[in-house]
């Protein structure tokens, strides 16, 4: 039996909103996943699944993959991993160059907000079926690291100085979620 293995990503778009990243395949949205190759671990499928499917720009170094289910024709190894939201625009400029079949299985990629996506008919039912099975985690995540909404506001000199916060960009400023503030970056804007 073919074994496919991958990733649902989760992100935060500009506004700070909670969400998942899926990608376009045969009008299917989908996790990044694919089956396995001779001598790969399901951990080494799934990363270069990711890393093919995001047309060579996402790269893990790690994945662990806590769904497991099967169909008749196939079983299935999901996990989740933190994807940047720029990975839209930049798989859209990069999919538009010559990459050859390797890098062209995804369509497009597109963000899904978190608090309406059990409710989109859109999302292939296996995609959703992995999604449910990560509900809890991933509100687990999006609680931790909402504090996006807020503006800092200092006095400095009798005058108020505002800093905003910044969604961190990569994968190891959001891969430790234990604490509320692992997932930001405080960056002054000038």
């Amino acid at each position: 039996m073919k074994v496919s293995c991958g990733a649902i990503l989760y992100t935060f778009n500009p506004k700070g909103e909670f969400g998942l990243l899926l990608g376009l395949e045969k009008n299917n949205w989908l996790p990044f996943k694919g089956c396995n190759e001779e001598n790969e671990t399901y951990e080494q499928t799934a990363i270069r699944e990711i890393y093919e499917e995001t047309a060579g720009i996402l790269k893990l170094e790690n994945i662990e993959l806590k769904h497991q289910f099967q169909t008749r024709k196939k079983e299935y190894r999901i996990g989740i991993s933190y994807g940047r939201y720029s990975l839209i625009e930049e798989f859209s400029s990069k999919i538009k160059d010559n990459l050859g079949d390797k890098f062209k299985e995804k369509e497009k990629i597109k963000f899904f907000k978190f608090s309406g996506i059990k409710d989109d008919t859109s999302i292939h039912h296996l995609t959703m079926n992995s999604i449910l099975y990560f509900w809890e985690e991933l509100n687990n995540i999006m609680s931790k690291t909402k504090l996006f909404d807020f503006t800092i506001v200092k006095k400095r000199r009798n005058r108020r100085r505002r800093r905003s916060i910044k969604m961190a960009e990569t994968k190891s400023e959001v891969d430790d979620t234990i604490t509320r503030f692992d997932a930001l970056t405080l960056v002054e804007v000038n």
